[in-house]
Order: C-alpha cells, then structure tokens, then sequence
C-alpha cells in the first residue's frame, strides 16, 4: 500500500537526483565558462600581436608612404580630399550585414591605419572623423531601427577599435550619414566607412 510517508521518501529520493545532476550541470557550465574566459583571452593576445606585427609593417616603410601601403588591402581605399586624407573602408569587407561588430580580418587593416596616425608626423594631433554609410535599401532583419542607426553603430564601432589602440578620445568624432551620401549607384560602394584624418 502506498503510504503518505513512501509518497514523501519518493519525492525526496527524486529531488535528491536532480539537485545531483543539477550540480552535475552546473559544474559541467562553470568548467565551459573557464574554458570560454580562456579562449578570449587567447584571442586578445593574438589580436595584440598581430597589432604589434602590423605597427612594425608600417614602421618599416618609408616616412610618407604608409597610406600607400593600405591601397593593397581588399575593400580599402586611400584617397586626398578637400579636408584630409580619407581612408575608405568598404562595409561589406568589415562589417557582416546588418552587424556593427568588426570582422577580425578587417581589424589587421584598422591596426595599420593607427599606425600609420602614430608614425606620420603630418598627422600628429590631427582630428580624426569616422563617417558611417549605408545604402538605401531599408532595415529589414536587425537589431536597428533604421540605416542612420547602422551607420552612427558601425563609426562608433571603428572609433572604439581606434581607441584601443591608443588613439585620444578627444581626437575623434563620429557621424552617421546613412543613405544620404552616396557615391554612385553601386550599392556596395554606398555601405562603407570612411575615417578621415582632418588637415
């Protein structure tokens, strides 16, 4: 017969396995958190060397030649303009669509450019702007509302890679522009990025 009392040792023998296997997983979840700790950081020393490789890339050219250097890396443009030297980087080669978050690949490129601030004495204590573009087709499956949102997160996004690299907060400035300058009718050319190093 079943008593209130073998009802009861049941569910206690019953919470006693899962709080069991419950440990179990929890333990399984912090040994999977230090192992997630580990390999992050193993990937900020790897991003720290390649940043120190690609400084020494850009101190090995000639003075005044750097920017000449990055016109060899896919979807960078360096260009002179009324305003400053304009390094153009386009969105499709740095940022996943829809996303604001750097592609690693693209961040030995970004190293080279703060390099290439830091060793140039034409731009020493120049201000920087971080323009962000889109193009014109409108935001359909992401976490922003609009293109002027995209554009503002991915030149926020350069400007903070910047700055951990050791460029001053107080040099540069960032602008979203959206679909409102585009350079042609290629829609690819439109997403971009453009960091100009103002005279």
């Amino acid at each position: 017969m079943i008593t209130l009392r073998s009802l009861a040792a049941c569910g206690i023998a019953a919470l006693a396995v899962l709080s069991l296997s419950g440990c179990a997983g929890t333990r399984e979840l912090q040994h999977k958190d230090v192992e997630i700790a580990e390999l992050k950081q193993q990937i900020r020393e790897l991003e720290a060397q390649l940043a120190k490789r690609d400084t020494q890339a850009v101190n090995n050219t000639a003075p005044g030649q750097g920017t000449t250097a990055l016109t060899d890396d896919v979807g960078v443009d360096v260009s002179e303009t009324a305003e400053g030297t304009m390094v153009t980087l386009a969105s499709d080669v740095f940022f996943r669509s829809g996303s604001n978050e750097i592609n690693a690949a693209a961040k030995s490129t970004l190293n080279r450019v703060v390099a290439i601030i830091e060793k140039e004495k034409k731009y020493a204590g120049k201000k920087i702007r971080v323009d962000g573009h889109t193009d014109s087709d409108p935001i359909k499956r992401s976490k922003w509302k609009d293109n002027q949102e995209l554009s503002e997160a991915r030149a926020d996004s350069v400007k903070t890679y910047l700055l951990g690299r050791g460029i001053a907060d107080s040099r540069v400035k960032t602008v979203g522009h959206a679909d409102t300058k585009p350079v042609g009718k290629d829609k690819a050319k439109n997403r971009r990025v453009e960091i100009l190093i103002l005279k």
